[in-house]
This record gives structure tokens, sequence and C-alpha cells, in this order.
């Protein structure tokens, strides 16, 4: 894994200034990592900083770069954040819930950024978050997961437009749109996760599903291709349906 994190792989966290070091500069943050792995010098590493920043939206890099934590936002910290994570140009930048602890107008904005960003170096994104708005501007392919396991994974437009797992057509029902009708509580979930170290022994969403039946708790539905999906279900929604 280290041959790969930092080199082939970045992450970047939830909380973008817990990865920060609040005694350096950005600047120095920016480019120790790559120099010490050995991917460039220093001169080409504040170069690329510096580029990096820029495409990230500053208008400023230089500024930005001397700069310590403290004095940043939250939307400047995750995108300085974010463009530590593509400094030693990652095949693969895996985004942990970006946009969580930032206001809705900036989330829109710091999303843009990364995806510019990464179109522009060529990398690839895994995005986790349960804001599906978000997820259908800005993902190609989609993945849910519950207790662990993937439920159901395809296209993003088929499947938030066709959802075939219950748990997914429960996780749309249960996201605030401005379609809502006023005064109208927002749906919620029944029942509680599985604790992962004790997932029953068949689908672990059962317990809370309205389609669950006795074969659902028995045994574990496989994860079936079809219909220009993947899903694991024995008793799917609609269309979406994939034959077991």
């Amino acid at each position: 894994m280290r041959a790969l994190l930092g080199v082939e792989t970045s992450v970047v966290l939830q909380n973008p200034l817990g990865m920060l070091d609040p005694l350096l500069r950005v600047r120095d943050q920016l480019v120790e990592g790559v120099v010490l792995r050995g991917g460039m010098d220093a001169a080409a590493a504040r170069e690329r900083a510096t580029g990096l920043l820029a495409q990230m939206g500053f208008s400023d890099p230089e500024a930005i770069m001397a700069l310590y934590p403290h004095q940043l936002s939250g939307g400047m910290a995750q995108r300085v954040a974010t463009a530590m994570g593509m400094m030693p140009r990652p095949r693969l930048l895996v985004l942990d819930e970006p946009t969580s602890a930032l206001d809705a107008g900036v989330r829109v904005e710091v999303l843009r950024a990364f995806a510019r960003a990464a179109k522009e170096e060529g990398t690839g994104v895994i995005l986790v978050s349960h804001d599906l708005g978000l997820v259908s501007h800005f993902c190609d392919q989609v993945t849910v997961m519950y207790a662990g396991r993937v439920a159901e994974q395809g296209p993003t437009r088929q499947l938030l437009q066709a959802p075939a797992h219950p748990y997914t057509v429960a996780l749309l029902e249960a996201s605030a749109t401005l379609w809502a009708k006023r005064r109208e509580p927002l749906r919620t979930i029944a029942g509680a996760p599985p604790n992962p170290s004790a997932r029953p022994p068949g689908c672990a969403f059962a317990p809370r599903c309205p389609r669950a039946t006795d074969l659902c708790t028995a045994q574990r539905p496989p994860l079936t291709a079809g219909a220009g999906r993947e899903l694991a279900c024995h008793h799917p929604h609609g269309e979406g349906a994939v034959a077991a």
C-alpha cells in the first residue's frame, strides 16, 4: 500500500484541515510529500503546486501558498487538500465526503474545481458521498453500498431515474428536493444498519426492507449483472430489475 498511496493513489479526507499541519505554510505542505517520495525536485514541485492551485480556482496561487491552514476558509482548505492529493499525478483520487462541511453554494463550486482539475490531469475520481444530488451532477457511474457491500451499481442517470434495489429507492425517497410538498416530513428509513462484525446471513438490508421475504433473511443475494447495471437483490423494483 505504501508503494501506491501518494504515488498512484491519493485520498482527500472529509475534514481538509485534518490533513494539513497547522505549523507549516501551504507551500511547504504541497511540495514536501512529492519531493520526499522522489516524484520531482523542489523547483518542479513548487511550479506544479502553483499550477494546481490555479486549476482549483485561486486567482492568486502565490498568496495562497504563503498562508497557514488557520487562514483558510473551509472551501479554500478543501481545494488546497485536493491540490495536495493531486500533486503526485495519481491515477486515482479518492474524495471522502469532500463537501459535507461546506455551505450549499460552495459545494458546487468546489466540486466543479475537482472535476475540472481531474479532467485536465487525466485522473480517475471516486467520490464517496451521501448527497445523491451532487452525485447525480458529477459522477458517470454510481455504486450504492449498504453494510460494506455493493447493493446496486450502474450508469448514474439510469440508476437514479429507475432504481431497482429497495435501499436505493429508500435513499432517493429520503433525499430533500425542491419539489417536496410544503410542511411534509422528510421520509426516513426505519431501523438501523447491522453491526459490521455481525452481519445477518441473508441480505443485510432485509430487516429494514418492505419487500423482504424469508428468502431474503436466509440467503444473501448475489451481485448479478444485467439490464445495464449490477444488482444484489432477490426482489428488485420495476424495470431496472435484474433476473437472478
